[in-house]
């Protein structure tokens, strides 16, 4: 199974961060099933600086949100590994 992570850095160890703010499921590393997720583009579009926060929200109001998970435990981490990062050019034909 390719599980995809939406950032604007190559996440090739996660970790399990504190966060100190609400996330849908609790902390952890979110990922999406789906490599073409108009989710996934959206906020890797956000992230890049190519939406405004307003496009961004605009976008994701329709959407509902499928096929997330978050792994919250450093035993569900050891068993991802990483693979590779989408560049520009695999990015620009999602839309």
């Amino acid at each position: 199974m390719e599980l995809y992570h939406g950032s604007n850095t190559a996440v090739v160890r996660p970790k399990l961060v504190q966060q100190f703010r609400m996330l849908d499921f609790g902390s952890g590393f979110y990922t999406t099933f789906a490599e073409k997720d108009d989710i996934f583009l959206t906020f890797t579009l956000y992230e890049a600086g190519e939406l405004t926060k307003e496009e961004t929200i605009s976008r994701l109001k329709i959407k509902k949100l499928f096929n997330q998970m978050v792994l919250s435990s450093e035993r569900a981490i050891s068993f991802i590994r990483f693979i590779r990062t989408l560049d520009e050019k695999e990015l620009s034909g999602w839309n």
